[in-house]
Parts: structure tokens; C-alpha cells; sequence
């Protein structure tokens, strides 16, 4: 990421964020995240701007398209117990945003229904 520079990571980019679900077979679920508004260095902030996500019953990035966020996304579980969700985001740093190692967690919630 270079100051003044949007990167986005693609959910079916070797750098996208993955969870792996497994629970009873064949079930509906609905995923729902909470989510951060900024990665951070120590006090500095690099804000995220937009979230993606896609869901998929085999290890695959690419699949069933959703916005990551606190609303439900619905999904179910494959025939074996297994989903598969991969997460990428844009951050939009600041001419002069400061070097350093960002981060910030992300949590995702599975509700069967």
C-alpha cells in the first residue's frame, strides 16, 4: 500500500481473508460480521472503505457474491457439513499516511435458521 494509493484486496486474492465453517450437513445459515471502519498502526488509522465477500461450499474464492456486514447473508451448508467464506476490502490511505503494520479483527457470526 503506498500513501495516497486505494489497494483492494479481491476475495479471491492469495491475500483475502478465509473462514472455514463446518456444521450439520445441508443446513441454512446466515452470516453476519462485525466489522471495522479502519486498520491501525499504533494511533494512526487507514480507513476501509468498502467490504466484499463471496460463499461457497467447495475451497474455492469464487462463488455466491455479498456485502460483508451486520445485516444477515444467507447461505447453507454443503451436503458434507462445509462452507466456505472469503472476505477482501479496499483501504484508501492518506497522502501522508504513516508506514507501518495495520490491522484490525474481524468477526464473522453463523446462525443456523
Amino acid at each position: 500500500v503506498f500513501p495516497g494509493v486505494s489497494k483492494t484486496v479481491a476475495v479471491t486474492g492469495a491475500t483475502a481473508g478465509r473462514y472455514d465453517v463446518t456444521g450439520a450437513t445441508s443446513a441454512p445459515v446466515q452470516l453476519t460480521f462485525s466489522l471495522p471502519a479502519n486498520l491501525a498502526a499504533a494511533a494512526n488509522l487507514l480507513p476501509i472503505g468498502t467490504w466484499t465477500g463471496n460463499h461457497n461450499t467447495t475451497l474455492l474464492p469464487t462463488g455466491i457474491s455479498f456485502t460483508p456486514s451486520a445485516a444477515p447473508a444467507n447461505a447453507a451448508l454443503s451436503a458434507t457439513g462445509q462452507l466456505f467464506v472469503f472476505i477482501g476490502a479496499t483501504v484508501t490511505p492518506a497522502v501522508n499516511q504513516p508506514a507501518g503494520v495495520y490491522s484490525a479483527p474481524v468477526q464473522m457470526t453463523v446462525v443456523y435458521f
